[in-house]
């Protein structure tokens, strides 16, 4: 018994309350205790993955959602106003010269009109149902704003073309119409740009966030390397060393 009791200090201090609590348990439930931290190391690194890559899905998806349909539908806007000054000018140059093309300008231009109005009214449900700005809402309403103005001289342009007022029509255009249509565009533009500027950082988001990722899993698969080779060390060092002992006192009695 003397060489059982010299062979205690084996053990270090700083474990021996661990050391202790293992040795009670049976040897099937020290198994079992490893094999269930083990688990649930595991279970934490894939937790951690699924977290990051839904935190990074819902950046892609705001990217490639809800912010490229806003993109899409502005820039369609800018074209739209675009057609829309050209088609105008062309039918007041036309009607002098070819009757039939001005009309065909005419009609194009009350068409880019409709379309616009169309298009005007799917970007602000986008915008009523989509994480916006307090800025890109009052662009908004700016933008608006400038349609209900330009609408009208438009409108009085392209009547007084088909009425064959020609000179009334280009000064109208000139005069009313080409001012409310440039702060118009400048306006889409604004917000054109400032989406696109919203894309960039959630993009630059994504990105950081993947980075936090790829360096969560990295340090969680390493603590679980330590936590595994820490534990497995531990078991096997409660059912190891009282079977050294055992087997030590044994050749000392014989």
């Amino acid at each position: 018994w003397t060489a059982a009791v010299n062979l205690q200090p084996t053990i270090p201090k700083s474990d021996r309350l661990l050391a202790q609590t293992l040795t009670s348990l049976s040897i099937a439930s020290r198994l079992r205790l490893g094999f269930g931290c083990l688990l649930v190391l595991m279970i934490g690194i894939a937790a951690g993955g699924l977290w990051s890559l839904h935190t990074v899905n819902q950046q892609m998806r705001a990217i490639t959602g809800p912010g490229a349909a806003k993109a899409k539908r502005v820039n369609t806007m800018l074209e739209t106003v675009g057609a829309l000054g050209i088609q105008s000018r062309s039918a007041a140059m036309l009607n002098e010269i070819d009757g039939q093309q001005a009309q065909a300008q005419i009609a194009a231009a009350r068409k880019s009109l409709q379309d616009y109005q169309q298009h005007q009214a799917a970007l602000a449900k986008l915008f009523a149902s989509a994480d916006t700005t307090p800025e890109q809402q009052q662009l908004l309403s700016d933008i608006e704003a400038l349609a209900q103005k330009a609408r009208p001289e438009m409108e009085t342009a392209l009547k007084a073309i088909e009425d064959g007022d020609t000179v009334s029509a280009t000064l109208t255009l000139m005069t009313r119409a080409a001012p409310a249509e440039s702060a118009w565009r400048a306006k889409l533009a604004e917000l054109i740009e400032r989406q696109n500027q919203l894309n960039a950082a959630s993009a630059e988001q994504a990105e950081r966030l993947q980075g936090q990722a790829r360096g969560l899993g990295a340090g969680l698969v390493a603590v679980a390397a330590l936590l595994g080779w820490w534990i497995a060390r531990r078991i096997t060092a409660s059912i190891t060393l009282p079977i050294g002992r055992a087997v030590v006192v044994a050749e000392r009695i014989a």
